[in-house]
């Protein structure tokens, strides 16, 4: 994904949400992003942990998994309390 295409703002976009969303929608969280192109994620935590490290640990994720899958145009990580997958 090059930085700056439109897949790269769509995507920023959906991680947004997931990061800010998924701690407040009972710790497992879908989202979708339509129009061109259009994206689809999903947030997953621990529910053991808390609303705000739910929430860290996603924006932690969020920030490093383009890193992390080589600005794929799909991808999925896990830490051991949070989950994204686009």
């Amino acid at each position: 994904i090059e930085s700056g295409s439109p897949f790269f703002s769509t995507l920023a976009s959906l991680l947004a949400d997931l990061e800010e969303n998924t701690a407040f929608s009972g710790y497992d969280y879908k989202a979708s992003r339509a129009g061109s192109p259009s994206a689809y994620g999903r947030g997953i935590c621990n529910q053991e942990i808390s609303q705000s490290d739910c929430t860290e640990c996603l924006k932690n994720l969020g920030g490093r998994i383009r890193n992390i899958c080589d600005n794929a145009i799909g991808a999925r990580v896990q830490l051991t309390d949070c989950y994204i997958q686009y």
